[in-house]
């Protein structure tokens, strides 16, 4: 059976600050990783690139100021102004899924 949460994508702006909170949480661990543990960090992101997926996620959203960004990831920090000027439609977050 095939459900559709379609009408459900509308989300308040109080959880959209919250959001924010926690995605700025989840870049601090990455800088961690990369300035504590860089070879654990550099053998996970080489096989997963989750840093630098969840980046492109964060600037994409507007989750994370481009100020913030402190782990240097090579195609991300240099193309931050055209991330974060892409226009977001519901297809493009059905397609990111």
């Amino acid at each position: 059976m095939y459900f559709s949460f379609v009408y459900r994508i509308s989300i308040k702006d109080t959880s959209i600050a919250k959001l924010g909170s926690v995605c700025r949480r989840i870049y601090r661990i990455f800088s961690h990783a990369y300035y504590h543990h860089r070879t654990i960090y550099d053998e996970f992101e080489e096989r997963t690139h989750l840093c630098h997926r969840f980046t492109a996620f964060a600037l994409r959203y507007g989750l994370i100021p481009k100020d913030n960004l402190i782990v240097p990831i090579n195609g991300i920090n240099q193309d931050v102004t055209a991330l974060m000027q892409q226009p977001i439609s519901l297809s493009s977050i059905e397609s990111d899924a």
